[in-house]
C-alpha cells in the first residue's frame, strides 16, 4: 500500500487516498485504542460495505 495524501478526517481518525495493487482506495486509520471506539468503527465499516 502506498499512501498518497490525507483527504479528510472523521470521528475515528484520518482518511487517506492510497494505491493498493495499482488500485486507488480510501483508507481510514483508527486513532483511538478504546474498545468502545473500535466497536463503533467496525459498525461504521459494516455500513460502508453494504
Amino acid at each position: 500500500m502506498v499512501f498518497i495524501e490525507k483527504i479528510g478526517q472523521g470521528e475515528f481518525g484520518e482518511v487517506h487516498r492510497c494505491f493498493l495493487e495499482s488500485r486507488q482506495v480510501a483508507v481510514k486509520r483508527l486513532h483511538s485504542t478504546s474498545q468502545e471506539d473500535e466497536l463503533a468503527f467496525l459498525r461504521e465499516i459494516r455500513v460502508l460495505g453494504t
